[in-house]
C-alpha cells in the first residue's frame, strides 16, 4: 500500500460526512501491517447507516485485493451481518487525487463486486468551523444550558405534563 492512500481515504471518508477509524495494525517485530478480519484498513461510521469498512491500496494493487477481499471468508460473515464492504484504489490525474470506488454485496451464497471512478471535491478550510455534535441528545438541543447530574431528573420533571 502506497503511503498517501490511507490518509486520502480518511480525508474522503470525513468529507462524506463518515466518522473514519484506521483498524490496521502495524507489527513491528515481524515488520508487517495486518488488516482489520484480514481485509481492511478503515471503518467509517455514519448516523443510522451500516458501518462501511474499507480496503485502500494504489491502483496497481486493485487487482491483488480485489482477489484478497473476494478470497476472505470473513468478508461474507462481514456483509451478512448488514455492514458494507468497499476497496478503494488511489491514482492521481495530473495533480488530483482520483479513487476506483470497488463495492462488494452478497446474492445468493456468493460475493459480487461492481466499481466506478470517483473525482473527490476539493474542500476548502473555512473559519471558524466547528464539527456537528455526533451524538445529539435532548440536553444538547437546549441553546446556552449545561446540566449537572442533579439537575437532570428536575429537568425531566419539568418537561412531563401532568
Amino acid at each position: 500500500m502506497a503511503k498517501t492512500t490511507l490518509p486520502q481515504t480518511i480525508r474522503e471518508l470525513k468529507g462524506l460526512g463518515y466518522y473514519p477509524e484506521t483498524v490496521e495494525k502495524w507489527i513491528p517485530v515481524i515488520k508487517h501491517r495486518k488488516d482489520f478480519l484480514g481485509c481492511f484498513d478503515v471503518l467509517g461510521l455514519k448516523a443510522r447507516e451500516p458501518i462501511l469498512a474499507v480496503q485502500t491500496t494504489s491502483l496497481n494493487g486493485y487487482s491483488s485485493h480485489v482477489k484478497k477481499l473476494a478470497d476472505n471468508p470473513l468478508l461474507v460473515l462481514w456483509l451478512e451481518t448488514g455492514n458494507e464492504a468497499e476497496l478503494w484504489s488511489w491514482s492521481k490525474e495530473g495533480t488530483r487525487w482520483v479513487y476506483r470506488r470497488t463495492v462488494f454485496w452478497l446474492e445468493g451464497s456468493g460475493v459480487l463486486f461492481s466499481d466506478q471512478l470517483m473525482r473527490p471535491k476539493k474542500r476548502k478550510a473555512v473559519k471558524g468551523y466547528r464539527q456537528k455534535i455526533l451524538f445529539p441528545s435532548p440536553l444538547c438541543d437546549l441553546p446556552g444550558r449545561v446540566y449537572a447530574s442533579g439537575q437532570i431528573a428536575k429537568w425531566a420533571d419539568s418537561i412531563v405534563t401532568p
